[in-house]
């Protein structure tokens, strides 16, 4: 199992955001997420300091402890899986994320071609 998959460009299009920080992106970035600096595996985007507008698409794997790093960071836009856990039952019902859930047909960019996850997702907006 490989968390290499990555959102789609019309989702960057839709939100009209220039992003400070791409907390977790992979080595060289993507060129079509609009973040002025980035953080790769190697530079450890959890243990690093998260400022102005962030970007976070984290590993679906372990998605938790990137997703209560965004929320107390709080100012920005994460992609996250709808999950029927209690980290995201605290998400949802936090009167400070707007949640926007995103097609059921969503299609994420995975060595270099457009394929299906099997998880609904969302976006989550803080401070935006």
């Amino acid at each position: 199992m490989t968390d290499e998959w990555y959102t789609p460009k019309w989702i960057f299009d839709e939100l009209n955001i220039e992003f400070d920080l791409d907390v977790c992106s992979p080595d060289g970035g993507i060129p079509w997420i609009p973040a002025i600096n980035y953080y790769t595996k190697t530079d450890d985007g959890l243990s690093q300091p998260w400022v102005g507008t962030v970007w976070c698409n984290p590993p679906f794997s372990n998605a938790k402890p990137w997703i209560e790093k965004f929320v107390e960071h709080g100012h920005g836009v994460a992609l996250c899986p709808v999950s029927k856990t209690r980290w995201f039952d605290k998400v949802v019902l936090n009167p400070d994320v707007e949640i926007q859930i995103l097609p059921s047909t969503l299609k994420f960019v995975r060595n270099g071609e457009m394929k299906s996850v099997r998880t609904c997702c969302c976006l989550l907006k803080m401070g935006i």
